[in-house]
């Protein structure tokens, strides 16, 4: 039983996936004297149909009988807000709903247009509004002066009031109530060694034509001081033995005096914990790296979307290419984890500057970043991109990963009908972007194929297209990726897909050859991804002596080899005999 409930899109019980905000926003209530709770969309069974989750997803909130429910809107599980919303007051009409979050504040004068069981959405930060407008809907009191607050006045029409302020000191925000997160999701944590995300700032200064959080920050940044995320960490250290923290900023390196101070900061505490953060590679240089590995920091993420120059411009991300290679490889050399995150499929994007992405990534392959995330370019509610195309979106055929799929297809009339709601759903469609369908998934394997042979065969790679070859293994592969459930992890079928590629370009004997050596490098591969000390035994019908060598591939035979490999000391020894 609560008074005001909070839902978020939390798929599985982890620390790591919890709402910083709505843990928050629900923290302040309760040191108000108002009972808040959260609920999460894994405590109802989401392998089940769309419309048999959402029926539970709404039982389950009325079984703890709020007054007030606040969905926290993002656009990966936005339809999924609008559909429990729907069925919460088909159940319960007193029920105020309430949606709010980045989606919310993208869409909020729609939202009240189209959805009638809305009755109410908060724009921009609500630290300093969730107590008057929670509190004045509980005591049935007037909220329409609340700072963010869009409603329906009197005769039925949207009015959205002026955002408030942004809160210019965050050590003012309280610490969040870290008891409102489930003993199992918590538990989990320490007995994993897994992570917990702590909010460590807001907001990003620059000005990407595809980013929807300047909508959110008004491009302002901010960070909590050194000592304030210190604390925070010792404390949650303490009162639980967690010791990683995925730092939720956008751009945590902006400051590089901030970041030197915070680094000292947390060297100077004594605690020994790992943790992450993300960055922008011009935000970072060699000297704020290696205050950070000392401090602890394991792994970075960086939006590096197009490895195109022109592209580079046209989004307004202007990160220079060369930079990239340089702070990737030094990371590397660190044994910092580098997670390169790249977009494809812009509306303004060509082949030319495609294959300029693709060789970026083959660089940074072969620099030691072996973590990558690849997106479909989607269209978000007020970025530029969207006031630019869209009067010209048409639903897409493929969903990006960015966003999720989830009821998509059953509610696929609802959202046609509610395309100002859907933006991320359709796409700027042109001959380009229609080729890229499974870009994401195979990408990678296309590249780390290219880069075994191209070094194996050079003569005959040296001049071929990365796109060229994508297109071509795509087409090779098109029943395996048809008949592929979307969950499949195409990594367990790299090899055969290899072979099927390569029998366009190899005659028998040659095919044999170059498949054989490409399956010992990807077991050589995998064997980092073992445990340490262990062992394995394979056996190829090929000379895979010559292969590490470095012979020539016409010099090289098919011999049966037996390879004996071990992991010790995070690299990997064999021993090669011919049979």
């Amino acid at each position: 039983m609560c008074d005001v409930l909070f839902v978020v899109p939390s798929k599985v019980p982890s620390a790591y996936q919890e709402c910083s905000g709505s843990l928050l926003l629900a923290t302040i209530l309760r040191e108000s004297g108002i009972n808040a709770d959260i609920y999460r969309f894994y405590e109802a069974d989401m392998s089940k149909s769309f419309g048999d989750f959402v029926n539970e997803t709404a039982e389950n909130i009325c079984r703890r009988n709020p007054r007030v429910v606040s969905f926290y809107c993002r656009c990966d599980y936005f339809l999924a807000d609008i559909k429990i919303a729907e069925r919460l007051k088909q159940i319960n009409k007193d029920t105020v709903v309430v949606f709010g979050g980045p989606q919310a504040t993208a869409s909020c004068t729609e939202i009240l247009e189209e959805l009638p069981f809305v009755d109410y959405c908060c724009s921009g930060e609500g630290e300093t509004t969730v107590v008057p407008l929670f509190g004045g809907l509980l005591r049935g009191e007037d909220v329409t002066s609340v700072r963010g607050l869009t409603y329906r006045n009197a005769k039925g029409e949207v009015v959205s009031n002026p955002v408030p302020e942004l809160i210019k000191n965050l050590d003012d925000i309280p610490n969040i109530d870290y008891a409102l997160i489930p003993p199992q999701a918590m538990q989990t944590t320490k007995e994993r060694d897994a992570a917990i995300t702590i909010d460590v700032g807001r907001g990003c200064p620059f000005n990407c034509a595809y980013c929807s959080t300047k909508v959110f920050w008004k491009r302002k940044f901010r960070v909590k001081s050194p000592k304030k995320i210190v604390d925070e960490m010792l404390k949650v250290n303490r009162d639980y033995g967690i010791k990683k923290f995925v730092f939720e900023h956008d751009l945590f390196t902006a400051n590089k005096k901030n970041v030197l101070e915070f680094c000292n900061e947390l060297t100077s505490s004594g605690l020994k914990i790992r943790w992450t953060c993300s960055s922008r590679i011009d935000t970072i240089d060699e000297e704020m790296i290696d205050a950070m590995v000392a401090a602890g920091c394991t792994e970075i993420y960086f939006g590096i979307e197009t490895g195109s120059p022109r592209m580079q411009e046209i989004i307004h991300k202007k990160i220079r290419i060369p930079d990239v290679v340089r702070i990737c490889k030094y990371l590397a050399g660190k044994k910092i984890k580098v997670i390169a995150s790249f977009m494809y499929g812009f509306p303004e994007e060509t082949e030319e500057d495609l294959e300029l992405t693709m060789r970026l990534v083959l660089e940074l392959v072969r620099s030691g970043v072996n973590r990558f995330q690849f997106h479909l370019c989607t269209i978000l509610p007020g970025t530029e991109y969207f006031e630019k195309y869209k009067n010209e979106l048409v639903f897409a055929k493929s969903v990006s990963n960015i966003v999720s799929d989830f009821g998509v297809e059953e509610n696929y009339d609802f959202i046609c009908e509610h395309k100002r709601l859907f933006a991320f759903y359709y796409e700027y469609h042109n001959e380009h972007r229609a080729k890229l369908e499974h870009f994401d998934r195979i990408v990678l394997l296309v590249i780390e194929m290219y880069n075994r042979l191209s070094s194996l065969d050079a003569e005959k790679f040296k001049d071929m297209s990365l796109v060229d070859i994508f297109f071509a293994y795509k087409a090779a592969n098109a029943d395996v990726l048809t008949d592929s459930e979307a969950s499949e992890d195409l990594n367990l079928r790299s090899k055969e897909m290899a072979r099927n590629y390569l029998s366009s370009v190899y005659a028998d004997d040659k095919l044999e050859k170059v498949c054989q050596i490409l399956d010992y490098a990807e077991d050589c591969s995998q064997m980092y991804s073992l445990q340490e000390g262990a062992m394995d035994v394979r056996s190829y019908n090929v000379d895979v002596k010559a292969y590490v060598e470095k012979k020539p591939l016409d010099e090289i035979e098919l011999i049966p080899s037996i390879v004996y490999f071990r992991k010790k000391n995070g690299k990997i020894e064999n021993v090669i005999n011919k049979m």
